[in-house]
Formats: C-alpha cells, sequence, structure tokens
C-alpha cells in the first residue's frame, strides 16, 4: 500500500486533469476513472481544491520527488487515462511524453497501462 500526503495527491491530480483536458474533450469514461481513484486515495475536499491551486510545473516537481514505486503507480494512472477512451490522442501523447521527462517516469506508455490494475 502506497501512501501519499496531501500535496502529493493533489499533484497526481492536477496532473491526471491536465491529461482529461489536453484534447479538448473531457471524456465520461476519463471522469470516472478519476473519481475512483480520488475515492482510492482518500482525497478530501482541501486536497481536491490544492490540486486545482497548483500549477502544471508544480505538480511535475512533486512527482518527481517520489520514490520508484509512487511513481510507478502515478505513470500507469495518467497512461491509462490516455487510453480509457480507446483513442490516443496525438495531443495526449506529446503531453506524456513531456510529464515521462519532467517526472521521470521509468515505464513506457504500454508498460505503464498494464501497471494500473496493480494500484485499483
Amino acid at each position: 500500500m502506497l501512501f501519499f500526503t496531501s500535496e502529493e495527491k493533489a499533484a497526481i491530480m492536477r496532473l491526471a486533469m491536465a491529461m482529461v483536458s489536453i484534447d479538448g474533450e473531457i471524456a465520461k469514461k476519463e471522469t470516472a476513472l478519476c473519481v475512483l481513484v480520488s475515492t482510492n486515495l482518500e482525497m478530501d475536499d482541501s486536497e481536491l481544491e490544492l490540486s486545482e491551486a497548483l500549477d502544471f510545473a508544480q505538480a511535475t516537481y512533486i512527482v518527481s520527488n517520489m520514490t520508484k514505486d509512487e511513481k510507478t503507480f502515478v505513470c500507469s494512472f495518467i497512461a491509462k487515462i490516455i487510453t480509457t477512451d480507446g483513442v490516443r490522442h496525438p495531443a495526449e501523447l506529446k503531453l506524456w511524453n513531456l510529464m515521462s521527462a519532467m517526472c521521470n517516469f521509468h515505464l513506457s506508455l504500454d508498460d505503464a497501462v498494464s501497471k494500473f490494475f496493480d494500484y485499483v
């Protein structure tokens, strides 16, 4: 079981929301996935508000300082967002590459997707 601080939870959700919205369309499956993960992380209203207040650079910095296992969870969640609607939008792939570099993700997109169900 992974433990995340309130700031880490907020950063995870900030990155998730960036990915959900990057293609200009917020799919119901993506929203449901975010609700599932925020519930599993036991996020409260203050943590959700913090996620809205964080900017992208702050969120990537916070995630980049997580442990390898924590980053595996984060990148698997972000990768699952990309693939959950069945379309790998070019904007999502560009954002994935940016997040991967900035957060030091160590998995490919496909490898990350396959890890997601280890956590939920």
